[in-house]
């Protein structure tokens, strides 16, 4: 008697053999159009890494405001080419870091685009950027809410003003009166006098050398100031003033407090200078912005509203190291003027500022301005 063959599971096996096939030749097809991307091969975490300016590796193309930003990094992290998450480190005036995550990336031929906004009561970000092999483009554009915005003119009959107390009350000299040949006349300049004796002069000294301070929407800071080398007759002409670049400084204001920070390495790029300070020394010191306390004053028909800006003894006394290392710098024929006829030696303020500093209870050192009139 021959062997039965059932019938029905041969045809079973070869329904299950053919639905498999199908399944198979499916997800090589999906699979196939899933890595035929445009940047087909591409490992997305080779992507993963620190962007900088000045780096040879990871390189960081940054516009503030479609304006070169330099001296900044940015940490780029994604684990599937689909979302990535960006560390901003100072980038946005006042924050030490900015973090935005789950950014939705788009692949193209180079590597992967992304467009993200952030935002809160102070201020909204929009981001655009790309990121390939080795380069990082980013374009920051922020809008910032606060009561300075807008272009303050130096109040040019009453530009500086200026209080110091000691702790004891005891005045402290902080250089000899000299003639324009450096010889001492006998008279002091101290924490006491400076304020009547050197004021006034600073007061007609000041609005020669800045014009104005515009607090931009988007966090920059613009001066107009008096950049010219006087030939032997001390002719200036429109062409002295200049306007400082974007991104030389932005602030940031905070509990009525505004945080102005300088941006050392833009600020050495412009110089003609190369300089010998301690640019690092100064990078530390204004990590956490340069806190000017301001107060404003409303205007009234007759008058302009107005802005008194200063700084405080806690910021000048976190400047004795630097004071310190500078005086070092000058030389001994350093003079600057008082009045027509009398000067001081630079060298000798440098070197007794930081004791009357430590003595100091409080300072105040600020400019009066009034808002310009549209």
């Amino acid at each position: 008697m021959g062997r039965k063959v059932n019938i029905f599971g041969i045809i079973n096996y070869t329904k299950m053999k053919n639905v498999f096939l199908f399944l198979m030749a499916l997800c090589s097809v999906a699979s196939f159009f899933a890595c035929s991307d445009d940047n087909d091969g591409m490992n997305p975490k080779s992507l993963n890494g620190i962007y900088a300016n000045a780096s040879t590796g990871n390189v960081l193309d940054l516009k503030y405001s479609n304006s070169e930003f330099l001296g900044k990094t940015v940490e780029f992290h994604t684990a599937d080419g689909v979302k990535a998450t960006l560390k901003l480190n100072g980038v946005i005036p006042g924050e030490m870091e900015t973090v935005l995550s789950d950014v939705e990336l788009i692949s193209d031929d180079a590597g992967y685009k992304f467009t993200t906004k952030d935002e809160n009561d102070s201020r909204t970000i929009d981001f655009v950027g790309g990121v390939e092999n080795g380069k990082l483009v980013l374009e920051v554009n922020a809008k910032f809410n606060n009561d300075l915005i807008g272009k303050w003119l130096l109040n040019k009959e009453n530009s500086m003003a200026m209080t110091w107390m000691t702790v004891d009350g005891k005045s402290v000299q902080l250089a000899q009166i000299r003639n324009v040949e450096g010889k001492p006349l006998g008279l002091r300049l101290t924490t006491k006098n400076i304020v009547t004796f050197a004021l006034p002069t600073l007061k007609k000294l000041l609005p020669k050398y800045l014009k104005d301070v515009t607090f931009m929407e988007d966090g920059n800071i613009i001066a107009t100031y008096n950049a010219s080398k006087q030939g032997e007759n001390g002719a200036e002409t429109q062409d002295s003033w200049k306007t400082s670049n974007l991104n030389q400084a932005h602030y940031r204001v905070k509990d009525d407090v505004c945080c102005v920070y300088p941006n050392l390495e833009m600020i050495m790029r412009q110089m003609e200078t190369g300089g010998t300070i301690d640019v690092v020394l100064l990078q530390q010191l204004l990590i956490n912005g340069i806190p000017c306390h301001f107060e404003l004053s409303e205007g009234t028909e007759a008058t302009q509203d107005a802005l008194y800006m200063y700084l405080n003894e806690e910021f000048f006394k976190q400047l004795i190291p630097f004071i310190k290392l500078a005086g070092t710098l000058i030389s001994e024929d350093t003079l600057i003027p008082v009045s027509d006829s009398i000067y001081i030696s630079l060298k000798e303020i440098m070197t007794n500022l930081p004791e009357a500093l430590e003595k100091t209870e409080s300072m105040n050192v600020g400019l009066n301005f009034v808002v310009e009139n549209n």
